[in-house]
């Protein structure tokens, strides 16, 4: 690609607190596999994380969902790394 065509990488806790575009909306719920990729880890890893408790999900309809302000409240509290 291109260097002027790439975009800059963030950090997984932009992805929460940056303001959604105009036509976007921040979402309430996720399911498992949108909410690991926010989060830039395996569904299985965050299968973990809900088995010890450091990540809530909830379950409707025998499905498994984690909130908005879930994810970005564990995002939070995981150390930044230098670029």
């Amino acid at each position: 690609m291109h260097p002027t065509l790439t975009r800059p990488r963030r950090t997984i806790a932009a992805r929460f607190t940056e303001p959604p575009s105009r036509t976007q909306r921040p979402r309430i719920r996720y399911g498992k596999a949108e909410a690991a990729a926010l989060l830039a880890i395996s569904p299985r890893q965050l299968d973990r994380l809900r088995e010890r408790g450091e990540i809530i999900a909830r379950v409707d309809g025998g499905r498994v969902f984690f909130d908005h302000d879930e994810l970005e409240s564990y995002a939070k509290t995981r150390p930044v790394e230098a670029a």
